[in-house]
């Protein structure tokens, strides 16, 4: 029988529920934690998000 491949976790939570956009930012649906190649990595919580949301409409 094949060996199954490990599943990713979040690095963060440890969590399974992440998903991959086209950049290749890894998202991970529990705790919002974003992981980019591009960019430095970050914690986006998903209250801090609408904030910030809000904050780019302002200005």
């Amino acid at each position: 029988m094949p060996k199954k491949k490990p599943r990713q976790k979040c690095p963060h939570c440890n969590s399974t529920r992440i998903t991959f956009n086209d950049k290749e930012e890894m998202h991970c649906k529990k705790c919002g934690f974003v992981n980019s190649k591009s960019k430095e990595t970050k914690l986006i919580g998903f209250k801090e998000a609408g904030k910030a949301d809000d904050q780019r409409q302002i200005e």
